[in-house]
């Protein structure tokens, strides 16, 4: 069963440890793809319950015969989980990067479930964060979520080194400036519903945080 307080730090957890591996080795990750698929092993390591999938909806009679199969319980965490649901007229923005679908969902349809948690990861590999236009996207799309009390984190990452100095330049960034986020070096000790937790991550050790309200 999922716990708000225990999903927090979780989620933390995670985020604190693919950033310790992010600034030990950067190059391990050349690609977002490859920190979307580290975070999302990370979660799956961490996440000990499982959700019931309607088992008349699922599997073949065949295959559910020959295991025996009773009941379909499988881990939340899911990559690319499509919303079509929320985001019909959003320019096919529909999926996101990494979600944790809700426990004891009365859906059937499982790729329309609600998710407790939405991920959007960016990675800029530009100097001096020219990719971060691509940030606001996963903001918007974050923003637009429709389901209530789900934990809505963006992560963008920074292969260049981000001090205080530069960190004020990014905060002027129209994807930033535009919805007034304003980086800072407070982490929090656990995650709303009614915000979106942003955080950039620069190489060099850095961690930077803010948050943007939202009505539910």
């Amino acid at each position: 069963m999922e716990n708000q307080e225990n999903l927090s730090k979780i989620l933390l957890d995670s985020i604190q440890e693919i950033t310790k591996e992010f600034q030990e080795m950067p190059y391990n990750f050349f690609y977002e793809e490859d920190l979307r698929a580290r975070l999302y092993n990370i979660l799956r390591e961490k996440i000990n319950y499982k959700i019931n999938l309607p088992i008349e909806k699922f599997g073949t009679k065949e295959w559910k015969n020959k295991n025996n199969v009773e009941k379909l319980e499988i881990n939340p965490v899911k990559a690319e989980y499509s919303q079509v649901k929320f985001y019909k007229n959003l320019f096919g923005k529909s999926k996101f990067d990494i979600v944790i679908l809700k426990d004891n969902n009365k859906e059937t349809d499982f790729y329309l479930w609600p998710c407790s948690v939405i991920i959007e990861i960016k990675y800029s590999t530009n100097e001096m964060g020219q990719n971060a236009g691509r940030h606001y996207d996963d903001l918007i799309k974050i923003q637009n979520y429709k389901y209530k009390n789900s934990i809505k984190i963006s992560l963008h990452f920074d292969l260049y080194d981000i001090d205080q100095e530069k960190i004020a330049i990014v905060n002027n960034y129209p994807c930033y400036k535009t919805i007034d986020i304003k980086f800072r070096q407070e982490i929090p000790e656990n995650f709303d519903s009614d915000k979106i937790h942003v955080f950039y991550i620069s190489s060099n050790g850095n961690i930077f945080y803010d948050y943007k309200e939202i009505n539910n």
